[in-house]
């Protein structure tokens, strides 16, 4: 789960990232700027939390208020003062994916695909779903450009087939029979 906070004045903790370990949790507070911050909640739900959550910002808040008694005042403070909206909290639960699952799995449908960090789940703390998606993108551009050089090739042979074909037909119409 995450969310973030904007607070009227300065929250006052600089470009600090502070991260917070519980029984069965890890949370994490990150300033954006002077005024805004990134916070992130990870634990492992149940099939139960995952259904009460699900659109619900005031059960989020509340289990990630009930789960930071331990933390500062301050820090809670940026849960504390996240509003109320449900695009305010997110709630993305992490799923195992197998390995062989991305080898040979489908991860596109028609024109699109998968890349980043819906190919590849990972808490929100790593900061790699920007840098894995970039990744896929040269990957994928990669396989795009020998599927096309595949495809001008076999066109490319087949054309010169055919004009073979033509001049030939015209040299022999003419009686020479050079080619």
């Amino acid at each position: 789960m995450r969310g973030s906070a904007d607070f009227k004045a300065n929250h006052g903790f600089g470009s600090k990232f502070l991260q917070f370990f519980g029984k069965g949790f890890r949370s994490g507070f990150l300033p954006c700027d002077d005024t805004t911050t990134y916070w992130f909640f990870s634990w492992i739900p149940s099939d139960q939390d995952n259904k009460e959550l699900k659109d619900n910002p005031a059960k989020m808040k509340q289990l990630v208020l009930c789960n930071l008694v331990n933390v500062p005042d301050q820090v809670r403070s940026f849960v504390e003062i996240t509003e109320l909206y449900i695009d305010s909290f997110m709630l993305s639960p992490l799923r195992y994916r197998h390995p062989w699952g991305v080898l040979w799995g489908n991860i596109s449908r028609g024109n699109a695909c998968v890349a980043g960090d819906a190919l590849h789940p990972m808490t929100p703390d790593i900061g790699q779903g920007g840098c894995s998606a970039l990744e896929d993108g040269v990957v994928l551009a990669r396989c795009l450009a020998e599927a096309l050089n595949e495809k001008v090739s076999a066109e490319t042979k087949d054309k010169d087939k055919e004009e073979y074909k033509r001049i030939e037909k015209n040299v022999q119409k003419r009686g020479d029979g050079r080619v």
